[in-house]
């Protein structure tokens, strides 16, 4: 019998819903009547304004425990 290497996850890793891609250009035109080569479409990820100030706080404070991994290449 094969097991199911998801069954490995811990439940609440299992319970993150999947991940949802943006739209793409061409039915963004369409949904809101718009001329494609009008539309600067971002990642569905990004941000115009850059990083918020909370957040590079919490990276800058987190600094000294980040570690960084052993070069691969040798």
């Amino acid at each position: 019998m094969k097991m199911d290497p998801c069954e490995l996850a811990p439940s609440y890793v299992r319970s993150i819903a999947p991940y949802q891609p943006g739209k793409p250009i061409s039915e963004l035109a369409r949904e809101f009547g718009l001329d494609e080569k009008n539309i600067i479409k971002l990642a569905s990820n990004e941000n115009p304004r850059g990083i918020g100030p909370r957040t590079r706080a919490a990276i800058d404070g987190a600094g000294a425990l980040v570690q960084r991994a052993a070069e691969a290449r040798r």
